[in-house]
């Protein structure tokens, strides 16, 4: 995809605020419209944000790139999560049910859909298993400790880890994270870096324009989140009228 490196199109600069303003503006009323509203100004927010965050990759070049558009994924991903969790009743499994389904959606959904995209528009495509193989092997460990273990644990009663527990999980993650991020950005940072650098993006963008894209971007996810907020209610209710079932008492027995 191609950056513009001189300016920031004026749409990614005005989508934060007009979302925010529909956040404040339409926020606490129930009807139809207002989901509907809330949602798309939701979406475009996301779209911002993550073009701020790519302006800012791009100036910082790869590995770090990588981290800054994760980070900024991440904070999208918690925010709908945490303003789910807060806005309905307790439910044990939901943040578990909620990772399981994006490490289905990422994985199988959208690493399926970038590899059928780009064979069509490139025909053949050049990329570094090595760094492939690093995400897995670092995704796998994890997703057992906190998706698989649960199930077998008997500590506590029911698929939930103790506290103690919970910690451990905690510590483990973090650990791994800090493994791969030493490996993506020091001891094999080759492995993390486009095979044709000079046709991924085109030019850096000046520090002045990374600057105003960092400052963007924080008002981007602000938005982000105050909208995932609002537009919570209107999800568990769309998910309680159509009779599915809000959560999962069991992942991968």
């Amino acid at each position: 995809m191609s950056i513009a490196t001189d300016r920031l199109p004026p749409w990614t600069l005005a989508v934060p605020f007009v979302a925010l303003g529909t956040y404040l503006a339409l926020h606490g009323s129930g009807s139809i419209v207002t989901g509907i509203a809330l949602a798309i100004a939701l979406l475009a927010a996301v779209l911002s944000a993550v073009h701020h965050a790519d302006v800012v990759a791009l100036r910082v070049g790869e590995p770090f790139g990588a981290i800054i558009l994760a980070f900024a994924v991440t904070v999208i991903e918690l925010g709908l999560i945490v303003s789910i969790m807060l806005g309905g009743k307790a439910e044990p499994t939901l943040v578990r049910d909620t990772i399981h389904a994006v490490v289905v959606l990422v994985l199988h959904g959208l690493a399926g859909l970038c590899i059928v995209v780009g064979a069509v528009r490139h025909r053949e495509q050049d990329f570094r298993t090595q760094g492939a193989h690093a995400y897995l092997i670092v995704l796998m460990p994890m997703v057992a400790v906190t998706l698989v273990l649960p199930n077998y644990t008997t500590s506590a009663p029911g698929p939930f880890y103790t506290t103690a527990q919970l910690a451990f999980a905690s510590v483990v993650c973090l650990l791994l994270w800090m493994a791969f991020t030493f490996v993506q950005t020091v001891r094999h940072r080759e492995h993390f870096t486009p095979l044709r650098p000079e046709e991924s993006h085109g030019p850096r963008p000046s520090g002045k324009l990374a600057l105003a894209a960092l400052g963007m971007l924080v008002m981007a996810l602000l938005s982000v989140v105050l909208l995932a907020k609002g537009v919570s209610p209107f999800i568990q209710r769309a998910v309680a009228g159509a009779g599915l079932q809000p959560n999962a008492t069991q992942i991968w027995a």
